[in-house]
């Protein structure tokens, strides 16, 4: 019984983990899809000759440089449970490492 209790109190701990770490994963690649976002937003601006209105270091629209890390993090959030699923509750994450018996 203590045994069971100590593997559920480790797969929580390791849940917990994985998912804090998806929604990091999430963050960054939200800061990179704003780089980009931006990079486009800028050379249609300049292609257009319409005129860059800077806020605070940032082109686009205060909106998209909120809406991107929020983003980011829910995806993120998602992705982790979702994966969670699929590699140690599944175990379907087993087949891609261990080919053998």
């Amino acid at each position: 019984m203590n045994k069971i209790k100590s593997h559920s109190k480790d797969l929580s701990s390791k849940k917990t983990i994985y998912i804090a770490l998806s929604v990091i994963l999430g963050l960054l690649l939200s800061v990179i899809a704003h780089a980009t976002i931006e990079t486009y937003y800028l050379k249609y601006m300049l292609v257009n000759d319409l005129e860059i209105v800077w806020r605070s270091n940032c082109a686009l629209p205060p909106a998209c440089v909120a809406i991107l890390p929020l983003a980011g993090a829910v995806l993120g959030y998602f992705m982790g449970r979702h994966w969670w699923q699929v590699v140690y509750i599944e175990g379907k994450g087993r087949l891609l490492w261990f080919r053998g018996k």
